[in-house]
């Protein structure tokens, strides 16, 4: 059943015209206007109602085009774009191969055509928006001597004109916050007008709120950002021609920063650089999102290194510091007239006692492989503030490896390269350096495969 479905689809005239993917769309109040179906219907107009057996082939690529067959939807609203199929059909009303240029008009003398026509495989679709109702027709001709013509008839409805505004935006809002508002054009029944275009003007009953200049229309809709500035009943209105809207809204003061808390860890490293946020607050100990200052950054460390003033943005600010003194110490955010402080411990950076070299258990003489080695401290863990150059040796006098590696952030990757069969052991350290290490492996040789023994009879 599926096949039998998927096959009369790929024979559906939609689908050998190459527009099966095109999609109803709902252009205005509900009306319709199905590609596929407009299509068909000119398919159809062409065929004499042959659509079932409609074949390929019907779309001929050798037959001379002597007319054009336009496909209009039975009616369309005034003032939107639609689309009109032109087909290019032969004596017989078949369709026929076209590719020269043509020019539209219309009995609609308001009507917005397009300035040129794109013909591919004898059809073409085009846009056309009419603004004056009843029946309008649309025509095309081709140049030359003997131009070929085609022409269609449509109901154009009756023009939807805007007759209000409507404010969209929230029922309350914080001063300084910017909030999004949103207008739309209606006619006296309440629809969406999306034909309306123009600028709109703002004006409100706070002084102090932060307004665009202008405004355009978009397809009967226009959004702006507004910032209010003034605690209470405030009003917005907008002006667009002769039609004018207003709403209201309750702007709320913005809570007052009572403190700054400061987020840092309790126990740093020395020299290492820390992340520090701090968050205004207000009395409750709630963030306030809507707090913008700056402040400024102080430590009781005067070897620490920190921002002299860092930023407020949605009530946080972020920096980073990097302690020198050992120690308790402490950390000051100052912004207006609070003053908030918070205390670390600086530990020592840990010192590194040894390097761990990593090696595979076995590996194949001949055969490069990657070592890592890390700097550890007396228990073992990573020093990642380790850096600097160590010598590298082997027992394999025939291994292929660098003389010195580098470490970058207490690691380093190492390439070698061993020769000789057996236990191998990779060093790493510097004879004035008390930071060493050394890993072993057992190296195979490499086992060549066994040829065929021939014998002469």
């Amino acid at each position: 059943m599926a096949s039998n479905r998927r096959s009369a689809r790929r024979n559906s005239p939609s689908h050998r015209l190459g527009i099966e993917g095109l999609e109803t769309r709902t252009v205005l109040s509900g009306m319709p206007i199905d590609l596929v179906g407009l299509v068909n219907d000119g398919l159809s107009r062409l065929t004499g109602g042959r659509l079932p057996g409609f074949d390929a082939g019907d779309v001929a690529t050798e037959v001379e085009a002597t007319g054009f067959s336009v496909v209009l939807p039975s009616a369309v609203p005034n003032g939107l774009p639609v689309r009109a199929l032109i087909m290019a059909v032969g004596a017989d009303n078949r369709p026929a191969s076209f590719s020269g240029e043509v020019s539209l008009s219309s009995s609609d003398e308001a009507a917005v055509l397009p300035e040129s026509v794109t013909f591919a495989r004898g059809r073409a679709f085009v846009s056309v928006t009419f603004k004056t109702a009843g029946e309008q027709t649309l025509s095309v001709s081709s140049g030359g001597e003997t131009p070929i013509t085609g022409s269609d008839t449509t109901r154009v409805g009756e023009p939807i004109v805007a007759t209000q505004l409507v404010i969209r935006m929230p029922e309350s809002t914080r001063v300084d916050a910017p909030v999004k508002v949103t207008l739309m054009a209606l006619d006296a029944n309440g629809r969406s007008v999306p034909n309306f275009s123009g600028d709109v003007s703002f004006t409100s009953s706070d002084e102090a709120a932060t307004l665009p200049e202008t405004v355009t229309f978009e397809r009967g809709r226009a959004v702006a950002m507004v910032t209010f500035g003034t605690a209470g009943e405030q009003t917005l209105t907008a002006t667009a021609g002769e039609l004018t809207a207003v709403a209201a809204t309750t702007v709320v003061a913005q809570p007052a920063v009572a403190d700054v808390r400061i987020e840092l860890r309790p126990e740093v490293v020395a020299g290492q650089i820390t992340r520090v946020a701090a968050v205004a607050v207000d009395a409750d100990g709630e963030a306030i999102r809507e707090f913008s200052g700056s402040a400024t950054v102080a430590s009781s460390d005067p070897e620490a290194r920190l921002p002299e003033t860092v930023q407020f943005r949605r009530g946080r600010a972020y920096f980073e510091v990097a302690f020198a003194t050992l120690g308790e110490q402490q950390l000051t955010v100052t912004t207006g007239d609070i003053e908030a402080t918070t205390t670390t411990s600086v530990k020592a950076a840990p010192t590194a006692a040894a390097i761990d070299v990593w090696l595979p258990r076995q590996v194949i003489a001949g055969l490069p492989m990657l070592a890592q080695l890390v700097a550890v401290d007396a228990d073992g863990r990573m020093v990642r503030g380790f850096t600097g150059s160590l010598a590298v040796s082997s027992s394999d006098a025939e291994a292929t490896l660098p003389s010195t590696v580098d470490f970058v952030n207490g690691i380093a990757l190492l390439r070698v390269t061993f020769e000789t069969a057996g236990e191998q052991t990779l060093s790493v350290g510097n004879a004035d350096s008390d930071v060493s290490g050394s890993g072993t492996t057992t190296v195979r040789a490499m086992r060549l495969p066994s040829l065929p023994s021939w014998s002469r009879r």
